[in-house]
Order: C-alpha cells, then structure tokens, then sequence
C-alpha cells in the first residue's frame, strides 16, 4: 500500500499497464496505447491516472492511482509484472487474505480481488489487485517530524493494532512483516485510525509452519524476530516486530541503534524513554523479548495484559464520550500531535486593581548581563567549532583504521572478503563525509570486488548440503542434502529465472551425485543403499539397490554404465537398462575410486595400500600396491596414469600399463584430493586431516611431466573438495575455513573467493563463469563469476593497436595485429567480428557513427559498422600520420608523410581537395562548420586552408621555431591550438585578422600532444623529451584557453600518456607505468579514481555517452566505469546481506549502528540479493 496524498483533479492522462512499454504514458481519450496496442481500461472499469512508485525500479510491483468509472472514485491497484510462481502465490495470497478480513484497521478490496489482465505484444499476463486509498501517511515517515510519542497515544495505538492482530491470528494467519513503514495513520478523532499493509507476507499457520519448516523467510533489519530469520516464524513472531515497533515510536530510536543487555540481547531501551510509566514499558520490552516464550502466548493474552495496563495507568477511562478537552495528542488533517489542549481557569479575586510598580533588578544590570550573553555565546561557538573538529578528526581516525583493517582482511591475506568490502564502504562514506579523497577505499572496493562472484541462486535444505554437481554446459545443477534430498535444477528457465526440475527422495542422507557428459542422466547415491538414476528426457527415475551405503558413483568414458562404489563392492550397471553388469568385492574397506576415461576399468582404493585396476568386461585386472593406505585417486584423461593421495603426506603418479610409480611429492598433511586437468598437463593435490581442525591446509598444482610446483592455494582449514574448469586454468577449492576459492593457476592469481556461514563440502565449476558451493549450513549456491562490474574486459586472441569509441551509441571498434576489427558493446558483447587486409593502426567513427575510418601507414579503408562490409578503399599512398572526418561526416582528410594532406568524399572516395607543405603533414583538422581544414607540418608550419575552393587557398600560416607535431581547432571555433618541438604550445585566434597568437604555453620539453576540453574551456598538453625517450612524457598539463595559464601540472617520468577529456570537461586521465591509470578532477586538481591492479596499459580514451573509460593493453580492453557512486552502488547490490551488528561493534564500536549499505528489508529469496528461492522442492 502507497501513502495516500490530497486527492487530484481528474487527469487527462492515462498509463499503459504493459511494463514493457516503451511510452506508457497517453492521453485519455484514447482506448489503446499508442505504442504497444493494450487496451487501457482495465476491467473495462479501471484507468491509471498516475504512478505511485517509480516506473522500470527494482520493485518487483508497480503501484498506480485509478480512477474506478464504476464507482466513480480514486482507488490504488497493485500489478504483479513478474510470473515466478512464487511471487504470483504471494500476490494472490495478499488478495485472499484481505477478502477474509473485515476491519477498519485493514484495506478493503474490491470484489474482483485479484485478476489478470494479458499486455498487448507479450505472452505473459500481469495481475492487478484494486484496493481502497488510505488517506493518510505510514508511521516511518510520520516520525521524521513528530518526537516520541506520549504514554496514551502509545497506550491507544498498541490498543487499535492488538485489535487488528486479533483479527488477524483469530483467521489462523500471522502477520511476518509489522514495522513502522507497514503501518498507516488515518486521520481520526480522538487518536487517527491506525491501518496494517503489505499482506503479501501473511503466512497460514500450518502443521509445516509449526514444526519450523517455513522456508520462505521475510525480513526487515531491525524488526524481524529471530527464530522467523531462521525460518521457524511463528504467530508470536508478530508480538517481537510489533514490540520493536512501539521502541521505535517510543524512543525515535532505531532498534538497531539502541544498546543490548550483554547476557539476554534484549534491547536497553527505557532510559531512552522516561516518560513510559514501567508497567507500560515493562509490557513492550516483553513483546520484544528475544525468546518467544517470554511474549505473550496469543493475541487475546496481548488484550488482556494491555486491558490491565490502561486500567492502572488511566483510571478515568481516555476511551469514553467525555467532552472535557484532552491533555494527550490530538489528530488533525496532518497527523497526531502532542498539544495540550486544556487551559489552567483565571482566578480574577487575585488580581491586584493597582500593583506597586518596582524595578526589576536586572534592569539595573543590563551591560554585565548583556557581557555575559556575549561571552556564553563566544564560548558557546568555541565549544561547537572545537567538537566539530574533535568529530572531524575521530571521523578520520576511525576511517584510517577501517581501511587498515579491510586490506587485512582482504584475500588472499585475508579470509574475509565481504566485511573487507563492507569496511572498505563504511571508510569511503566517512571519508567522503570529511570531503577527503576516496580513492585509498576505492582502490580496496574496487579490489574487493573483482574477487566477490555474484549469487545466482541459493538453495535452503533441511540439513547439511553434502555435494553440488553442475552439468557439462552449465545448464543444470544438483544439490545433494543429508536431509535425504537431491534438488535438481535449470540454471535458466523459461521466464529467464532458475526453475526446479525435480527433487528426488531417499530415505537416508545423499552422499554425492554425477551427470552424464551428455547431460541426459543425474544419478545420486544414498545411505540408503540406492542409487536414482534421473533421465532428463523420459522425466523419471529409476531406483538401483547396490546393498551398502553408496560412497562414490562415476560414469564410465562412454556413459553407458554407471559405477557405484560401497564400503566394500564396486558395482556396475546398464544405464539404459538398469541391469547389475558386474560386481567386484574387497576383502578391506573401499576409500576411493575412479573409472577409466577409454576403458570398462575401475581403479578401487582400500586401506590395506592396494589399488585393484579392476577390468568389468572380463579382461585381465592388475594390482598396485603402495605401503599407506589410499584416500584419493584419479586416472589422467588419456587412462595412461594413476594418481593417488595418502596419510602418509604423499601423491604419487603411477604407469598403469606396468604398475610402477613413477613421481612422488611429498606435502605437509594427508593428501585427501587429486584432481587432473582436461589436458593431463597438470594435477591438482590437497591435503586434509581426518579433524576438522582450523589449521593450515592448501591445494597444490603440478606440473605433471617436470614434477614443478605452478601454485598454491592455501586455506585455513581442511580442503574438501577440489574442481578445474575445462582448460584447466581456473581451480576452486573448498575448505572447512567456511570459504570456496577460485584460482587462475596460470597466473597464480585469486579469482574469487565466497564465505557460508559453515564449512564448505563441496564446490563444482562451469563454462568458467559458474562456481556452485555446498555447506553444513543447510544451504548450496550458485555463483557467477563476473567480476569486478566497474571493470569489463574485452578478451581478443591478437595484439591490441587501435581503440575507438562510437560517439553516438555503445559500440567500440578495436583493431588487432592479426588483421582483425572487432565491434563490441559496452556491455561486453561482440556484436561482429571481421579481416582485414593488413593490420589496423588507426580507428575514426565519422560523427554520426555510420562509417569506420580504418588506416594503417599506406591504406584507409571505410567500413560499414552495422554490417562490417567494405564501403571503399582510398587509393595508396605514402603513411598516413592522421585522418579526420568532417563534421557532417561526408568528407575525411589524410595527413601523410608525402608532404600533403588530402580531403577526400567518403561516398564516392574521390579526392576533392590537396594540400601541401613543404615536408612530412603531421596531424589534420576540420572546423567545427568544416568549412577549414588545419594542418600541422615538420616544416615548423601549421596552415590554414580554403578547401572548398577549385584550388584551395593558404588562409593563414602559424609559424613555430620547430617540428609542428598537432593541430586542433577549439569547439566552438573560435582558437586554434599547436603544438610543436620548440618546447612551445599555441594558442591563435582564428576569428580575428591575421589569427594572432593569443597565448604561449612554455615548456620544458617538446610538446607532443594536445587535446581542447568538449566545453572549449582548457586545453592539455602533453610534453617530454621525444629524443631520449620516445615513448615516454613526463608532464601533463592543463590551461585555461581565455587566460592561458596553467591550472593542472602531473610530473611523472614513467607517464605514457593522456586519454582526453571526460564528456562533460571536468576529468582527464593520465597512463602511467608506476601509478596505472589516474583520473584527474581539473578544478580541485585532485586525483579522485585509479586504475592500478591492470597488466601493462598503454592507452586510454574516454567513452562520449557515460562516465567509461577504456583502457588497452597488450591482449585486453578494459572498459573501466570510474563513477564513485555507481562503483558504491554496485558494491552493495553485490553484498548478500549488511554488516552485523556484532561485526559493528567489533570493528567500529559503540557508534549508532546504520551500515552503509543500509537495511534491505524483504522476503529473502523473492526479493533480496541472493536470489534465494526459499523452495524445498516439488
């Protein structure tokens, strides 16, 4: 429900139901959308006048003001936009229930209740839900200008919501989600008309709910009671966030903000309200109690108990007919206030008919007192002016500490990413707050999350998730539980989200599971003593007794047989058929095994040292025996070698032809993993203990044919489970640290790192973006490994020489040394791809974007970008040094080392115009009206020419004392700029006669490049010594144009060089070898965002639609998103859930509790940032 405003007139708008409508918003004559066809009477009855909630928002309803035409008033419809069979139940649910219910403290609906209306242009229905306007505004925005409530209005109101939570529990519902902003104050005598929304949340009170099975967990920080967070919610659950509500209204205090009592964590909130007579608080402090049974046992309890109160505390009822005016809070049009309405009577026998007149005696003192004033007030000031500074410097301290703290936390130092990131925020807000520089946090956040995998999806069981498997392409995923469950899922459903398939039920815990390379079969093993074997495609599965309980399972090379393997047989079976193919029993315990990738053989390891290569199909086996019992085991792609891990700190390879060992590495624990990479190039060991002990552990690489070590991954913990991507590159980890990690073994790099709140039994990748997780904390999760979101990388096979930005959409067009243009979206797609005749040194988009300007020294080519063909090739010439496009983009001029610059006809390629200088043209230049071409020569000239003429005409010559390196023309024309090897840079003024220098900029060194701010305001320049280092400056500076001084001055002798202006003129970007890429504020001078953790950059350009820079290396483009905000933003978006309140305290003390990412309310799962479907399966 949406606070009520003042009624409007009638609109002569209407809006379009579709949410995917690209112009909502009609006039109301009219009966279907313009743009997509709906009709815009919904119901034939309802027309939506205006939004009451953002449009395209995060939320997943929209909410509008109707107009009824039935019952001719102003009413507020619900619409569900989304058909997750989740969220549809819990719309419907809230219709259901508010047709049930009948109170003046309840919305009333109208009879449709809720209904489906079917968008033009668009397969899936939307349901709506009509429901009457509460006048009015909710209690959360209410407090923002009223102060703590009084005892009766406190008294009145827990009355006037008992009552409806009466109504409420009595129909055998419960509430889930009572806080202050779910609470609307209708204006009523004597005390307004409380009113309860938001029943989306209502939960029946079932057999499922009372045994503590509700998976659907709703929560809102600060009033959510902890036994519902943990998904056991009960009708009691209403009595705590009710009880926390009335702390609130009470102290105009957040819960959250207020002190615990260390030994019952029940909120110390009294002293913060002294004018709440003890019973009265005595009551709220037990309806907030952490332990339900301490509240009271139901709803009538909660009457009775507040019917005693307001006996003891109002012996004269403040509920009766009396007419006497009231000393308590009354309710107008705009809300409760505390007036005291009553007036003390005159007692007209007392008054004197004539006083004495006397002088007052502080009349006779004015000038001390007037002195004393003054100084009351001077120290006044001093004290605040001290305590702001006191503030300000705590403020700074405790930011330096944060930020110490994070990077100590961060991994792969640290084991705790997520608070890294969430004090690295808390830093960034405090130190923005002082207005000092960001970038130490932003260099930590940015840090943070290129680590931080986005969660896809997160699954809750019942108990301990023992096993995760995802299928070849990623598409499917499995989870197996000790709850005696295996879920499996559709990592993209049909409407886009992950869809349950089926949950498969065992009678004891499910060990492990494994899909077939095809991905047609899941197949499960049990304590039990069972195997089900799920086909994708029949949609049933097949149940296989194997007699003992079920360890391990694999498929065999082929697929066609499935071997389980016991505490003393290996079993094989027929996958189509089900039938029992062989059987193989071990005098000693079975503790591994694995199956041949080429052949019907199955590696069995037992604790007496041997390893049985077991043939099934009949063929003569073979024994390895090793002097320590074998826990791990692992045959190399090719079948050719065995690798096995011991107590003994051991791993050893084996020749399986011969049963030799032939390579021994010796760790520092148990060896519990082997794992070999898709090319058997590598193998992948880890070392356990049979505790689990919080002691040192890591995953090792190796490689497999010199014996090396590659890398390592430590942990601090056992290792549980190990997992390559297909080509081997990355390795994930999981550890009882309550951490999975990913590697990028080539580069001995983290890749990411997720925490659950237990240990980590299992971890599985895919397609190299997925990681899947499982833990004893009852739950498994899907990961995308996106990375950093400020920071995209476009990933191209040859070396990098060209970048350029599409000025009006998000296409970039990059050029590689193996004759390759490439098109990409900002978003990080590549839209197409093609050859080129020889390598592409240059890229230009003409300003419109139709045409791509390719050059290398002797060509220029013109590509279509859309299409990627050819639309002309200019005729060869000697290198080209520059090109420039017209301003209407129908002409492209050359600067070549020929001695001229051309202009030549973009449609037709024909040469138009020559230009010539005395020796090499350097750089070329249109007017911002193109009716000017400017040229730059090492004939110590830049020229001024009449292109348009039968024989273009010299209009000016500007002369320097050497090389002229660039020539620019200022946006709006009326400056032009150069740039040159006599130290120097100019500025001339074309519109006057003659183009007179205005200003010389000097310099130390030769001036190599300028660049005009898009506002025409600066100028930058770029100098160094291009003789003793060519590919090198050392100083950029930055000059006002009407005065020509110098604002900005960056000194570095590592800069590579500078990428422009920003759109909007107020940032340029530096490159430097020691500091990366910086981004620089001109009018504070201040750098405000880095670059830093990038291999080898070497040149930048920023994007002309949005705050983007792109960045090129050697292989990659990195199109950098350096908004500060945005780059806060999406740190939060990633962070599953806000600091704890006892992380709080721990890292920042005894501050009001109020993370920087806020609280984020809502029904976890549905709403919330993990994506967790709170679903136990079909």
């Amino acid at each position: 429900m949406i606070q009520g405003a003042d009624r409007p007139t009638a609109s002569q708008w209407s809006y379009c139901i579709n949410p995917h409508c690209h112009e909502r918003l009609n006039p109301s004559h009219l009966k279907q959308c313009q743009a997509c066809g709906t009709e815009l009477r919904i119901g034939d009855r309802y027309r939506l006048v205006r939004p009451l909630r953002h449009l395209g928002s995060t939320y997943l309803t929209e909410v509008f003001e109707v107009e009824d035409e039935v019952d001719q008033g102003v009413k507020v419809m619900k619409v569900l936009t989304r058909s997750d069979r989740k969220l549809v139940e819990l719309f419907e649910r809230e219709a259901e229930v508010l047709q049930r219910l009948d109170h003046p403290g309840i919305p009333k609906i109208d009879d449709l209740g809720c209904f489906q209306v079917t968008p033009a242009q668009w397969n899936h229905p939307v349901r709506c839900l009509v429901m009457e306007r509460i006048e009015g505004e909710d209690l959360q925005r209410w407090m923002t200008y009223h102060p703590p409530i009084s005892q009766p209005l406190a008294l009145a109101w827990l009355k006037q919501l008992a009552d409806i939570l009466h109504q409420i529990h009595q129909n055998h519902l419960f509430h889930r989600d009572i806080k202050p902003s779910n609470i609307m104050l209708r204006p009523a005598e004597p005390w307004g008309q409380l009113t309860l929304i938001d029943f989306g949340t209502v939960r029946e009170v079932s057999q499922t709910v009372l045994e503590g099975r509700d998976s659907t967990v709703v929560y809102s920080d600060g009033y959510t009671a902890p036994e519902q967070i943990r998904g056991r919610a009960t009708p009691q659950s209403d009595f705590y966030a009710l009880g926390r509500t009335f702390i609130h209204l009470l102290t105009q205090t957040h819960p959250n903000e207020l002190p615990e009592d260390e030994h019952t964590h029940n909120l110390a909130w009294q002293g913060y309200a002294p004018h709440i007579a003890p019973l009265l608080a005595n009551l709220v402090s037990d309806l907030a109690d952490e332990e339900a049974i301490a509240r009271p046992r139901n709803s009538q309890d909660l009457l009775d108990r507040l019917a005693e109160v307001q006996v003891i505390l109002t012996p004269t009822s403040m509920f009766s007919e009396s007419s006497e005016p009231m000393p308590y809070p009354m309710v107008t049009s705009y809300g409760v206030t505390d007036v005291d309405v009553t007036r003390p009577p005159l007692d007209d026998d007392r008054q004197e008919t004539r006083p004495t007149v006397k002088v007052p005696w502080w009349r006779s003192h004015q000038p001390l007192l007037a002195t004393c004033g003054v100084l009351v007030v001077v120290v006044a000031l001093l004290l605040v002016s001290w305590g702001r500074r006191e503030w300000q410097r705590q403020q700074m301290i405790t930011a330096q500490r944060l930020l110490a703290q994070s990077e100590l936390l961060l991994p792969p130092a640290g084991q705790e990413l997520e608070t890294s990131l969430q004090l690295a925020i808390e830093a960034w807000q405090r130190l923005r707050s002082l207005q000092l520089p960001t970038l130490p946090a932003e260099d930590l956040i940015q840090t943070g999350l290129g680590r931080l995998p986005r969660s896809h999806l997160r699954i809750a069981h019942d108990d301990d998730v023992n096993a995760v498997a995802l299928s070849a392409t990623g598409r499917y995923w499995a989870t197996a539980s000790a709850d005696g469950t295996a879920q499996l899922w559709q990592v993209v459903g049909d409407d886009d989200r992950p869809a349950l398939i089926t949950t498969l039920q065992h009678g004891a815990a499910v060990n492990t599971l494994v899909f077939s390379a095809d991905e047609r079969y899941l197949a499960t093993a049990s304590q039990d003593q069972t195997v089900q074997l799920w086909d994708g495609q029949e949609n049933e599965a097949r149940v296989l007794s194997h007699g003992e309980a079920i360890q391990a399972i694999a498929f065999s090379g082929d697929g066609s047989q499935v071997v389980t393997a016991g505490s003393s047989t290996v079993t094989v079976w027929d996958v189509v058929s089900g039938e029992r193919l062989a059987e193989r029993r071990r005098p000693t315990r079975i503790t591994a095994m694995a199956v041949h990738p080429n052949q019907a053989q199955v590696a069995i390891a037992s604790v007496d040292g041997q390893v049985d290569l077991w043939r099934w199909d009949g063929a003569e086996s073979a024994l390895i025996q090793q002097d320590s019992p074998v826990q791990a085991i692992a045959f190399s792609p090719d079948g050719q070698v065995l690798a096995t891990g011991s107590p003994d700190r051991t791993a050893r390879l084996w020749d399986v032809a011969t049963q030799t060992e032939v390579r021994r590495w010796l760790h520092a624990h148990s060896v519990v993993q082997v794992v070999f990479s898709q090319d058997g190039r590598r193998l992948v060991t880890a070392t356990g203990s049979p505790l689990p002990l919080r002691q040192g552990h890591s995953a090792q690489v190796w490689n497999v044919q010199t014996g090396e070590a590659i890398a390592q991954v430590a942990h601090q913990g056992n290792i549980t489970d190990l997992a390559l991507s297909d080509d081997g590159t990355l390795l994930a980890t999981a550890s009882f640290d309550r951490t999975a990690q990913v590697w990028d073994v080539t580069q001995d790099t983290l890749v990411a790192q997720v925490q659950h709140q237990e240990a980590v039994m299992g971890v599985a990748l895919a397609q190299g973006r997925q990681l899947a997780t499982a833990s004893l904390d009852n739950t498994a999760q899907l990961w995308e490994l996106v990375g950093n979101p400020a920071l995209t990388v476009l990933e191209e096979e040859g070396p990098i020489l060209a970048i350029a930005f599409s000025p009006v959409d998000s296409l970039i067009a990059v050029s590689t040394g193996d004759n390759t243009l490439s098109l990409w979206h900002e978003d990080g797609r590549r839209l197409r791809q093609w050859q080129t005749e020889h390598p592409v040194h240059t890229l230009t988009f003409s300003p419109d974007g139709q045409i791509l300007a390719a050059t290398n020294h002797r060509n220029v080519q013109l590509w279509q970008p859309d299409s990627g063909s050819l639309l002309l090739n200019l005729p060869p010439m000697n290198p080209v040094n520059a090109i420039a496009f017209s301003p209407d983009g129908r002409y492209l001029a050359t600067a070549s080392t020929d001695t001229t610059a051309r202009v030549w006809e973009t449609r037709s390629g024909l040469e138009v115009a020559r230009l010539s200088h005395d020796s090499f043209v350097e750089s070329v230049a249109f007017s911002p009206d193109g009716a000017s071409v400017a040229t730059a020569s090492l004939d110590n000239t830049a020229r001024i020419w009449d292109w348009q003429q039968a024989t273009p005409q010299e209009l000016a010559r500007l002369e320097h004392g050497s090389f002229v390196e660039s020539v620019l023309f200022s946006p709006d024309g009326q400056f032009i700029a150069t740039a040159s090897l006599d130290n120097t840079a100019r500025l001339w003024d074309w519109r006057k006669p003659g183009t007179p220098e205005v200003h010389r900029l000097t310099h130390t060194h030769d001036v190599n490049a300028i660049a005009f701010s898009p506002d025409g305001q600066y100028l930058a320049t770029v100098s160094g010594s291009r003789l003793l280092q060519p590919s090198q400056n050392d100083t950029i500076q930055v000059w006002r144009v009407d005065q020509g001084q110098s604002v900005l001055t960056l000194a570095d002798q590592s800069f590579i060089g500078m990428g422009g202006f920003s759109p909007d003129s107020q940032y340029i970007s530096t490159i430097s070898q020691g500091q990366g890429v910086q981004l620089w504020q001109v009018s504070s001078r201040r750098e405000v965002a880095r670059l830093r953790r990038i291999v080898s950059p070497r040149t930048s350009v920023f994007s002309p639609s949005q705050p983007m820079l792109g960045v090129t290396g050697s292989r990659q483009v990195w199109l950098w998103s350096w908004s500060s905000p945005d780059l806060i933003a999406q740190a939060c978006d990633r962070l599953a859930l806000p600091m704890t309140r006892s992380d709080w305290r721990h890292y920042i003390g005894r501050e009001p509790y109020r993370p920087a990412c806020g609280d984020r309310p809502g029904e976890m799962g549905m709403q919330g940032k993990s994506g967790e479907m709170g679903m136990q399966g079909k």
